[in-house]
């Protein structure tokens, strides 16, 4: 969609993300030689079966998809 967006424009586009140390919790422990402390939300969601769902590229495919994921 950026890429789309940034066509034919002198704009520039970023990406930022972040997440909590105790997502990658192995990498972070030995990295910093400290243990991390999940809070209690974080615990909750790492503890949940992962789910995936494989679809296309075409943003109709992904948009006509959403309204069937919220429950």
């Amino acid at each position: 969609g950026l890429k789309k967006y940034m066509k034919g424009r002198d704009v520039a586009g970023i990406f930022l993300e972040t997440a909590h140390p105790g997502k990658f919790r192995e990498v972070v422990e030995e990295t910093l030689n400290e243990e991390v402390n999940l809070p209690i939300r974080l615990q909750d969601f790492m503890s949940r079966k992962k789910q995936s769902i494989k679809i296309s590229s075409l943003f109709d495919e992904f948009r006509s998809l959403l309204p069937t994921l919220i429950s």
